[in-house]
């Protein structure tokens, strides 16, 4: 009985000395990518918030539109990346009444169908240090391509008479917050907002979803 004890102690002890040989010799698990991606891209879909006004005139100040576009990102450290991005905007439409000078002064109502896109750059910084969820924030400067076609609704010079397209280029600053999940090792879903500013105020606000991948 003595020979069977002291067997089965030996063999436990050979037991846990092989166990934590093969626990010293396993990976530690890390919660940080082994190879860091430096390229990202996405293809995203928005909605649009858009504030205008003009001083001539009084009518709809406001319109909201469908977004879509393509982001590439290339990180300048774990923590910091530089982004462009470029979208195209859905058409929306205002209403604006002018008063026309005159001897016989008159009112026109003309219906604006305003169509923009834009392309912008700037930086963003991430946080934690994981492989699955990233929030960031950041900023930059874009470049907003607005196009303006009126058409005329009733005034001294007819009812539906076409005025020429008006296009105009500002650039303006904007800022950025964004959610960043993995879904597979490189894959990822975005979502976040973004809004432009000029000297009146905040003029335009994106909401996005998008997907992508790690390069």
């Amino acid at each position: 009985m003595k020979h069977r004890t002291r067997a089965a102690a030996f063999m436990a002890a050979a037991f846990f000395v092989a166990g934590s040989a093969a626990a010293q010799n396993q990976p530690a698990i890390a919660l940080t990518p082994a190879d860091p991606a430096r390229w990202d891209i996405a293809a995203h879909v928005g909605w649009l918030a858009v504030v205008t006004s003009r001083s001539d005139s009084y009518g709809d100040d406001s319109y909201n539109v469908a977004s879509g576009g393509v982001s590439l990102g290339r990180y300048l450290t774990p923590h910091l990346k530089a982004e462009i991005r470029a979208a195209m905007n859905g058409e929306g439409t205002l209403y604006r009444h002018e008063v026309l000078p005159g001897a016989a002064p008159g009112f026109r109502t003309t219906e604006h169908h305003v169509r923009t896109a834009s392309a912008g750059a700037g930086l963003f910084y991430q946080f934690f240090d994981n492989q699955w969820f990233h929030p960031y924030v950041g900023g930059g400067l874009e470049m907003l391509r607005e196009e303006d076609r009126a058409v005329v609704l009733d005034s001294r010079l007819g009812t539906g008479a076409s005025l020429a397209s008006d296009v105009s280029y500002t650039a303006r600053p904007f800022v950025a917050t964004r959610f960043k999940w993995y879904v597979t090792e490189r894959a990822f879903v975005r979502a976040g907002v973004q809004g432009s500013f000029s000297g009146r105020g905040t003029t335009h606000m994106t909401w996005t979803a998008a997907v992508g991948a790690d390069l």
